[in-house]
């Protein structure tokens, strides 16, 4: 069991990993750590050197200890 659960969790950092480079090319991602990090794009994870707080309206989801993304604040 742990050792899928390795795997899945290495899929899943892959997978979200494309989809970040992926939008990067879209939403030119910010590298530089004192600015605010634009929506859809990465701001958190192990060894993550880039921005860590998002613009407004967004704010930074956890996908575990390896990934975040900012993402759009939902509307209540």
């Amino acid at each position: 069991f742990s050792n899928m659960k390795l795997y899945l969790t290495s899929v899943l950092v892959t997978v979200l990993g494309l989809l970040q480079t992926a939008r990067a090319a879209v939403y030119e991602c910010y590298t530089d750590p004192t600015v605010l990090q634009r929506v859809w794009c990465q701001c958190g994870g192990f060894s993550f050197s880039g921005p860590t707080v998002c613009a407004e309206g967004a704010y930074c989801k956890s996908y575990g200890p390896y990934y975040s993304m900012c993402e759009p604040i939902p509307e209540t």
